[in-house]
């Protein structure tokens, strides 16, 4: 069975407990924790990955480490993982956690990438306009990204609008690329060289 399989399993399933329990916002939050946590630190990720410590030790790792601080249900779906010997699968399974219960709220994420950092008035802007056309509920993702130069890149599932002025420099330079008459101006350049 592969990963993505797997973790989609895992995460429907946890899903579907957390609406029966309204608690999809703690699962959310919960994960987000451990994966963090397994994410960030060479040493849990070295023990949740290693093949040779047995199932009882990595549960009581994630015990000592969680036990006080997620729902006993988000523990007990780490204690299963185990158990079944998917805790690899821990963060693939946050991932498409997330999407279902974006789906279910009617959400959608959207990256933007700016030269600078966008205002409160501009993010609200854009959050309104984007929910127009989408119908959906927007959550901005941010970065700054400097080498835009100015402007704004944004990312809807995989559509990408780019109003940079990077963007544009790009767009430009490959029509001009395309333009028959730039390849006969380079051809008499080697010729004069």
């Amino acid at each position: 069975m592969s990963d993505a399989v797997v973790a989609r399993r895992y995460a429907q399933a946890l899903f579907e407990l957390g609406e029966e329990k309204n608690l999809l916002d703690v699962f959310a939050a919960d994960l987000e924790e451990v994966v963090g946590a397994i994410e960030t630190s060479d040493q849990l990720r070295e023990v949740i990955g290693h093949h040779q410590l047995s199932k009882k030790t990595k549960k009581q790792v994630l015990r000592d480490l969680f036990a006080e601080r997620i729902h006993p249900l988000s523990l007990n779906f780490l204690m299963l993982a185990i158990d079944k010997s998917r805790e690899q699968h821990i963060s693939a399974v946050y991932r498409c956690f997330l999407e279902l219960r974006d789906r279910a709220e009617n959400v959608q994420e959207v990256e933007v990438r700016s030269a600078i950092a966008l205002t409160g008035a501009e993010k609200q802007t854009l959050t309104q306009t984007l929910g127009r056309l989408t119908s959906k509920k927007i959550r901005l993702k941010e970065s700054v990204d400097p080498s835009l130069i100015a402007g704004i890149s944004i990312k809807v599932g995989d559509r990408v609008y780019d109003g940079s002025v990077a963007g544009r420099l790009r767009s430009l330079k490959g029509h001009l690329q395309s333009i028959p008459l730039a390849s006969k101006v380079d051809n008499m350049r080697k010729e004069v060289n």
